[in-house]
């Protein structure tokens, strides 16, 4: 199985799915979050929103 398919297959089983992506890639199911920007932002970014030293 392609890796790129790991995140269908993961909401076909009720997963909830995050996609950190430049372009929006979600399929639009209701436990899907789509987070846009480079990787190295975005986690950056959300590293910095938690609480003490990370």
């Amino acid at each position: 199985m392609p890796a790129a398919d790991i995140p269908r297959v993961a909401l076909s089983h009720g997963a909830t799915v995050i996609h950190v992506n430049t372009e929006n890639v979600s399929t639009g199911a209701q436990n899907e979050l789509m987070l846009i920007g480079k990787a190295t932002e975005v986690l950056t970014k959300l590293c910095s929103l938690l609480p003490g030293e990370v």
